[in-house]
């Protein structure tokens, strides 16, 4: 209904609802249910809104690694983070960073997952954003005890 009425501004807020409630199954380990609403994120979404769709495609490129898709989750995570670097935005940057991180997690390349988790973090303390730190130092924390 908002796209017949040319509610084009409110999709793009539902679209960032979807990637939110997307992230949200994804961390409670509801993979296929995250994957719909990223998608259904992408189709709301402005095909030239790059904040939109690097929410949804970093949901997607953890989606993928998990699904043992790494090469297109690495290639899809590291041009989400190559974007995101051009952006003014620290916790933006840290985000795309910390998606590129568990993607080299997934993929088994613990080394350079380290170093992307500690460049989120360092862009997320740069923000003030200390609760999305604390969150990347929990993730690190896991990776390295897995069980």
């Amino acid at each position: 209904m908002l796209e017949q009425l040319g509610g084009r501004n409110q999709l793009t807020t539902l679209a960032a609802h979807a990637f939110e409630l997307a992230d949200a199954l994804y961390a409670l380990g509801r993979y296929e249910e995250s994957g719909r609403w990223a998608l259904r994120g992408l189709e709301l979404g402005s095909n030239d809104d790059l904040m939109t769709q690097s929410l949804g495609r970093a949901v997607q490129s953890r989606l993928l690694a998990r699904q043992g898709d790494l090469s297109a989750a690495l290639t899809m995570a590291v041009e989400i983070d190559d974007l995101a670097r051009t952006w003014d935005s620290p916790a933006e940057q840290g985000d795309t960073a910390l998606n590129l991180a568990e993607v080299l997690y997934l993929a088994g390349d613990r080394t350079q997952a380290d170093e992307m988790t500690q460049r989120a973090i360092d862009c997320y303390l740069r923000k003030g954003a200390t609760a999305r730190a604390a969150r990347a130092q929990r993730l690190a924390a896991e990776w390295a005890c897995p069980g």
